[in-house]
């Protein structure tokens, strides 16, 4: 048996090992786990990974689980291009600080947001109160001010002059936008543009500056999903829409988020 994928892709992390994959054109045959249907409580899949989250790699009878792990694995295994993960020991271990920092910063504010805002009161139809999500809105905007301030400054990349895998996690956690309204500087590329670029994507990893800076590095990561990371028939695609209208593509092939 070949590389197995087991993913679902409303996950973040699902879609970075998927991007990753598809854009580097290793071969795999895609497992879905339905999360919605809680097919990774089911025990056939606890045989797969005894933790019951995904995404899960299953090399022959190499399993691995994590998906930082996994897209180091794929990574080195494949022998991809030298930007994603540099053999420099420095521009590595610049992508290493990222990936360590992301986990227990960006990707667990935005998922706390994502709960706090989305899930919670609209699919559960529990209550957050307004000083919960305040709370939780303030340390995303931390964690933001850091990914801003800190790792993307002034450059064309997360960690560098070219993209890495620093960038793919970034770009796939912040596709779950949660309110356009989180970061003044974001506010302004949506509401201060009618450019169609500006309008379907603005990621946090804009510059906080003016309305035209932010506006053309924004415009790069669009460009760089819509071009460089075109996926063909299942091709992912990311657009702004207000609150009530958080959807997902039930074909699993074309996924809108906030």
């Amino acid at each position: 048996m070949g590389l197995e994928l087991y993913l679902d892709l409303l996950s973040a992390s699902c879609r970075a090992v998927y991007i990753f994959a598809r854009k580097n054109r290793i071969p795999f045959e895609l497992r879905t786990v339905d999360l919605r249907e809680g097919q990774h409580l089911s025990d056939a899949f606890a045989q797969v990974n005894p933790l019951q989250k995904v995404p899960v790699l299953k090399d022959g009878d190499f399993v691995l689980t994590e998906s930082v792990a996994i897209l180091l694995y794929l990574a080195r295994k494949y022998k991809v291009p030298d930007h994603w993960y540099p053999q420099d020991p420095q521009a590595c271990a610049r992508v290493d600080e990222y990936l360590a920092w992301q986990h227990t910063a960006l990707r667990r504010n935005c998922l706390r947001a994502l709960w706090h805002k989305v899930m919670l009161p609209v699919f559960l139809g529990e209550l957050v109160s307004p000083e919960t999500l305040a709370a939780t809105l303030a340390e995303l905007d931390m964690a933001l001010q850091v990914l801003e301030g800190k790792f993307l400054q002034d450059k064309a990349f997360l960690t560098g002059p070219h993209i890495s895998l620093a960038d793919l996690v970034a770009i796939t956690e912040l596709m779950h936008r949660v309110n356009v309204t989180v970061r003044s500087g974001l506010a302004m590329v949506v509401n201060g543009s009618a450019e169609p670029s500006a309008q379907l994507l603005v990621s946090s990893i804009g510059v906080v500056g003016t309305a035209e800076e932010n506006r053309g590095h924004s415009a790069r990561f669009f460009e760089f999903l819509t071009k460089e990371l075109d996926l063909a028939e299942d091709r992912i695609m990311i657009r702004f829409f207000p609150l009530e209208r958080w959807q997902i593509g039930k074909k699993g092939t074309v996924m809108t988020f906030l």
